[in-house]
């Protein structure tokens, strides 16, 4: 997992994520005293969404050109890995762009995730859905994404 030199990421709403250092296995834990981000909190914010649609996809540019990325989500039928790049487009299969952060998600899992601080694209704020590794572009229709920019 990559995620620019990070060690923890908050979640949405009212969960963190560490990554185990050991084991560098993803934990996710409740965090008490937290209050959940509303549709309209968000909107009132001037944070916008773009998602894949109703049919599974294997990426989706969700800006073009210089953004503040805050988070995306992803559901996926099949394992696979979430590449998150500062791309103005979708990689061809077979290449390796440098990603900013690589996820791995398991079959029929969801997976939501906010960065800590807005992260700034210069290019472009681009998901794909990988069923190769980490760094490996071999997308794979059979995920949901979304992302949430500034």
């Amino acid at each position: 997992m990559s995620l620019r030199g990070k060690d923890s990421v908050t979640g949405l709403h009212d969960k963190v994520a560490t990554v185990d250092s050991g084991t560098g296995a993803l934990l996710v834990k409740q965090v008490a005293g937290t209050s959940p981000t509303t549709a309209a909190q968000a909107q009132a914010s001037g944070i916008q969404a773009t998602n894949s649609g109703a049919n599974p996809a294997s990426g989706l540019v969700v800006k073009v050109g210089p953004c503040l990325a805050h988070g995306f989500n992803a559901f996926s039928t099949a394992a696979g890995f979430v590449q998150v790049y500062d791309l103005a487009a979708i990689p061809a299969d077979g290449t390796t762009p440098v990603p900013v952060a690589v996820l791995p998600i398991g079959a029929n899992a969801g997976l939501l995730f906010t960065f800590p601080n807005p992260l700034a694209f210069s290019t472009g704020f681009t998901l794909v859905f990988s069923s190769a590794g980490p760094v490996t572009t071999t997308k794979s229709a059979t995920a949901f994404l979304a992302g949430y920019y500034k």
